[in-house]
């Protein structure tokens, strides 16, 4: 496990090596958009978080549950456009998406991402200030063209309980 407290936000980094001694490189950008992991042995159970506190509001972005495989590496970006991007050079059969914002409008999103072939890139899109659904642009082979599109609906339901007054 790694925690990282950057000048723009903090990142945290955990991951299951199935090899003990065996140590991953990691790699974070100064302003916590950017973390990088590289695994140093085979192991799922990885996570990436970055917090980051902008102008009006802050921002926690998770990806969870992905496995990496010696060598393979996996990148997570809080793009400057609000979207947040996932890429692995190895086929992730799922992986976990939790967002969360703080501010003047709070909100959660999560739900579980599709399949992701080796080497694809996975475009999150939603409106912060009402996550009802995100968009997951997929570029298969990371080439930069958008080949397919999907639409996840949020997994954070409203819970409301009944107020019930006693004497």
């Amino acid at each position: 496990m790694l925690d990282a407290l950057v000048p723009e936000g903090v990142v945290a980094v955990i991951g299951a090596s199935a090899v003990a001694g065996a140590t991953d490189t990691v790699l974070i950008s100064p302003d916590a958009r950017q973390i990088s992991v590289q695994a140093g042995s085979s192991g799922g159970g990885r996570s990436v978080t970055t917090t980051r506190d902008e102008d009006t509001f802050g921002r926690e972005i998770t990806i969870d549950g992905f496995l990496l495989t010696p060598g393979a590496s996996a990148e997570v970006q809080a793009r400057t456009d609000g979207a947040v991007s996932f890429a692995s050079s190895v086929m992730q059969p799922s992986y976990g998406i939790k967002l969360r914002q703080a501010g003047a409008v709070s909100s959660m999103y999560a739900a579980d991402g599709p399949l992701m072939m080796a080497d694809d890139v996975h475009v999150i899109r939603l409106n912060w200030n009402n996550p009802t659904t995100a968009t997951i642009e997929i570029d298969h082979g990371g080439d930069g063209t958008v080949d397919e599109t999907r639409v996840l609906p949020n997994q954070v339901k409203k819970i409301y309980v009944p107020l019930v007054f006693h004497k």
